[in-house]
């Protein structure tokens, strides 16, 4: 494929330019054939984000197609622990420190690569199979609940769930600084701003970026740190994030939305953002067994360092019931990935 940019397209993200151009090949696709040098702009190698100007000259040296989406390496470590099995679904609770998909086809370990080496059965159905059924991400350095559709039609059905906001998930958050009040928040997540690995945000309504709204509830304050539980809508990319920061209490941790000098934990692995329940209608591929009601699952563990941070500042009662993961990896934890 050859094509020169117009102006249409000035300024854009490289990304964003070759997914104008062909349709069906994911994101994390387009980003192993660029970093593979498989992309020219102008004769040279292009760079994963960088934004190209008028008149460029962009060249493919292959043509990626829709079934060189890869499958994900299998690993049986760390274990993911299965919250919910209803057959049709999985819902497993990840560790932190843990990608939930793999970016390029040797990635290991991941939670896609566990499912294929745990239930080899939903990659051999699952299109893309490196989704592995996935229905909603998260970070890597995320601990909590990932919903898994067993048959690729469930899966489709599922995140069209997730669009028409008929799924609702809630995260517990510890950040910086003090909140008070129950609130909203609603503005836009704005993803081709500034570094590839953070996203923008403007409150309000808008035209640029995707619309996100969350309800922010603080659960306990102490010592200038702030637990909150966060019910997300739409569930954008780094939503709670960027939100969090923008009302000054990033999580702690985060050193992408927040300043790593001010931060009142040292040496605390990952951010701390714990997706602990999500609420969801069961359904069939017949049409017939959608439940009128919701079904919740709630997440039963953390990363043991996270629960002696909160004994650490006497917010320990408020994870009572909350065992250590018995899969979160040691040792450093891995990069900071896309999430829904």
């Amino acid at each position: 494929m050859q094509f020169t940019v117009d102006a249409a397209l000035h300024g854009q993200r490289i990304e964003k330019i070759l997914q104008s151009q062909r349709s069906g090949i994911t994101r994390s696709q387009w980003k192993y054939f660029v970093q593979t040098k498989n992309v020219l702009v102008d004769g040279r190698p292009a760079l994963w984000g960088e934004r190209i100007r008028t008149g460029c000259f962009v060249e493919l040296l292959e043509e990626p197609v829709e079934r060189d989406l890869w499958t994900p390496p299998p690993c049986e470590q760390p274990q993911l622990e299965v919250s919910f099995d209803h057959g049709g679904f999985l819902v497993l609770d990840k560790p932190a420190g843990l990608p939930t998909m793999p970016r390029t086809p040797v990635d290991v370990p991941t939670a896609a690569g566990f499912i294929a080496a745990t239930w080899p059965d939903i990659i051999e159905r699952a299109s893309p199979k490196r989704e592995a059924g996935i229905v909603n991400r998260l970070d890597n350095n995320t601990s909590g609940l990932i919903l898994v559709a067993r048959d690729p039609e469930l899966y489709d059905k599922y995140r069209k769930y997730f669009m028409n906001h008929h799924v609702e998930k809630e995260y517990w958050a510890l950040c910086k600084g003090r909140l008070t009040g129950r609130s909203w928040i609603e503005g836009r997540v704005i993803s081709d701003v500034g570094p590839a690995d953070r996203v923008g945000w403007e409150n309000g309504d808008g035209e640029r970026g995707k619309r996100a709204v969350s309800l922010v509830e603080p659960i306990a304050a102490v010592n200038n740190l702030t637990l909150v539980r966060v019910i997300t809508r739409f569930g954008r990319r780094h939503q709670v994030r960027v939100q969090l920061a923008s009302l000054g209490c990033p999580l702690v941790g985060d050193h992408v939305y927040g300043s790593r000098d001010d931060d009142p934990v040292t040496d605390f692995p990952g951010h701390f953002l714990w997706a602990r329940r999500i609420s969801f209608p069961l359904t069939s591929l017949r049409g017939d067994g959608e439940a009128k009601e919701l079904t919740h699952v709630e997440s039963r563990f953390l990363p043991e360092p996270w629960l002696e941070l909160a004994r650490q500042h006497s917010l320990g009662d408020h994870f009572e019931n909350i065992a250590p993961h018995p899969g979160f990896p040691r040792g450093s934890l891995a990069r900071t990935q896309q999430v829904d």
